[in-house]
């Protein structure tokens, strides 16, 4: 058995079939109707939709075969991903790519196998249709120009189902957005409002107007971060490709902590770095920008006194990012809240600095479009520590 080589764009062809979304997911109608319809034009007992990712094909849909997925190393699929066009193997026992695969020497008993490749609009293979025969078998040209067509036709069921994504998150996203707008920045405003109001028309004294200006400058900064974070969340809210590039991850925390050490000076507090200089990434750098900021604001805000540590190790398939603080802590009740879009949580800071909780949904957002997630280990009064992951 020959096992297929990994294509040159490997990476990027992963990349694209995750931006699909639409590995493990459930069976659907049309696409059950495709590979039937398959089957019948080309009269072959089995037919699949089959994805390749890292170590498997999996089986988006098929008739005929019961399991739901192979290994990627016997995979005859992994081969039509080297290929330009349909691979035909007539007869696999005459092939010796697949003579002794264990799908040929038993079942499903493979003789004859057909794969059209699910070429998507920006060149890049994902997987197959393809049809398979227990029997040694030739295609007739209307059949395989049918398999050609329907395998088209899968691609272009991606590209609608992609599109309906989108145009879901799009709304929920302006509904978050009119929710914010009528209570997050509305009410501080209406309060300042109010305020300039009883000046102009002398029901408060400029004394009394300069003693609570304070506290009116606190709401202006806090509907400035508010609006920066929805201008943040806008630019990604519709997206689901990420644009990454391979970066030195000191480079971009080093810029992280320069926007926070002014606050974190103004508190007496040490920021440490403990990320190596030569650890380089793979990711969208604007996003893991925003991610470390926000987290990094964060940590000041609700640190009084002590440090704030910046890590990050990479693992078998992904990098660790933490950010560590000695501030205020919060009890598993409060962590349950943080990451809750409906009902935000958010708590002054150590020194009264306001927040919305926008910043920590939208570094969560980030952080689920690079495949990773945000975990969170607090204890009220010893501090916390934020970490998340980006696969590579």
């Amino acid at each position: 058995m020959i096992s297929a080589a990994l294509p040159a764009n490997e990476r990027e062809r992963l990349e694209e079939l995750r931006r699909y979304e639409i590995l493990d997911t459930g069976s659907e109608k049309d696409l059950e109707e495709i590979v039937q319809l398959a089957s019948t034009i080309c009269q072959t007992p089995i037919s699949l939709v089959s994805l390749i990712d890292e170590n498997r094909q999996w089986f988006k849909a098929r008739t005929g075969l019961d399991v739901p997925e192979t290994g990627r190393d016997v995979a005859f699929c992994s081969h039509v991903l080297l290929e330009k066009d349909v691979m035909v193997v007539e007869n696999a026992l005459e092939d010796v790519r697949f003579a002794d695969n264990p799908l040929v020497t038993s079942d499903p008993n493979i003789r004859f196998y057909a794969g059209a490749p699910l070429v998507t609009p920006g060149g890049f293979k994902l997987g197959t249709l393809c049809i398979i025969d227990k029997q040694p078998r030739k295609l007739n040209e209307q059949q395989l120009f049918a398999l050609k067509t329907l395998s088209k036709q899968v691609i272009q069921h991606f590209e609608l189902s992609l599109q309906n994504k989108k145009l879901n998150k799009l709304n929920e996203f302006q509904n978050r957005m009119l929710s914010i707008l009528s209570h997050d920045m509305r009410n501080p405003l209406v309060g300042i409002d109010g305020l300039l109001t009883m000046m102009t028309e002398g029901d408060i004294s400029r004394e009394d107007f300069q003693n609570i200006m304070a506290d009116a400058s606190g709401q202006v900064k806090m509907v400035l971060t508010l609006l920066n974070d929805m201008m943040d969340w806008a630019k990604g809210a519709g997206s689901t490709r990420l644009n990454k590039t391979t970066f030195l991850l000191n480079d971009t925390a080093q810029k992280c902590l320069s926007v926070v050490k002014p606050m974190a000076e103004n508190k007496n507090l040490t920021l440490i770095n403990h990320i190596p200089d030569d650890l380089s990434i793979h990711a969208d750098e604007p996003m893991v920008q925003f991610i470390l900021r926000n987290l990094l604001t964060n940590a000041v805000k609700f640190t009084a006194k002590g440090s704030i540590e910046l890590s990050a190790v990479s693992k078998p398939g992904s990098w660790e990012i933490t950010v560590t603080d000695t501030g205020t802590g919060m009890t598993p009740e409060q962590i349950s809240k943080l990451l809750n879009a409906e009902n935000r949580y958010t708590t002054e800071g150590t020194e009264k600095e306001k927040g919305s909780g926008l910043g920590l949904l939208l570094s969560n957002e980030f952080i689920g479009k690079h495949g990773g997630e945000l975990t969170i280990k607090s204890n009220p009064g010893q501090g916390s520590a934020f970490s998340f992951t980006l696969m590579k």
